[in-house]
């Protein structure tokens, strides 16, 4: 167990937490209904899940599987997935309360730490996460603070649209680099500035002489949209 703070601590899950990680899953609502009891038990096998906890609370948690894995989540990931760079690893989407988004970036931060950087080599393994697009909004900070920039949106379980994100982000190189402040409910530009080779690095409540927000602030070749 790592205690990042006096009362937030991030852990390797076990089985005897699945009654708190379905619980927690089915607390999210209709984007997560993927975490079935026998989907979860399946990913043990396919990976870990890691936790955080206030107190002995569980309230941030997600599965950090291997791509090439059986289970039905890990395989629609994958086809979302087609035509980018292949990954050595996949966090499935992440549960949380509203209590958990507010440690959701040393959550993610520890996360890359321990199960997402090669032992050995010390370098960070290739990455993909999932992000459900109508309710994952408050993780998204989290994930970019980690070191996550969102490249696509894809339909996944149940044809749900999520941000696929990719770990560790890459520096953008365009010819004319430009910084795009974009509200999250305008998913459609967002969908179209993302398959333009756009990305997203970080997201702000608000943006000058705008509003609507939160916004995702994407970074791209204005020549390329």
């Amino acid at each position: 167990m790592i205690q990042l703070d006096s009362t937030f601590t991030v852990r390797r899950l076990v089985l005897m937490d699945l009654d708190s990680i379905l619980a927690l899953f089915h607390s999210c609502g209709r984007d997560f209904s993927w975490c079935t009891r026998e989907t979860a038990v399946s990913l043990f096998s396919a990976g870990d899940f890691w936790g955080g906890f206030l107190g002995d609370k569980l309230v941030i948690c997600c599965a950090c599987v291997s791509p090439d894995a059986a289970p039905a989540p890990i395989q629609a990931m994958q086809n979302g997935l087609c035509g980018l760079l292949p990954s050595q690893r996949l966090l499935l989407p992440a549960a949380f309360t509203r209590a958990g988004c507010a440690f959701a970036a040393p959550f993610f931060s520890q996360l890359c730490r321990c199960a997402l950087t090669d032992p050995r080599a010390k370098r960070p393994l290739r990455t993909a996460a999932a992000v459900p697009v109508k309710t994952g909004t408050p993780v998204l900070s989290g994930l970019f603070d980690a070191g996550f920039a969102a490249v696509r949106m894809r339909p996944l379980d149940a044809l749900r649209p999520h941000y696929l994100l990719e770990f560790p982000r890459t520096a953008f190189h365009g010819a004319r680099p430009l910084c795009l402040h974009v509200p999250v409910s305008d998913s459609y530009t967002i969908c179209r500035l993302l398959e333009a080779g756009w990305r997203a690095y970080d997201l702000q409540d608000a943006a000058d002489g705008f509003a609507n927000g939160p916004f995702l602030c994407l970074y791209g070749d204005f020549e390329r949209f």
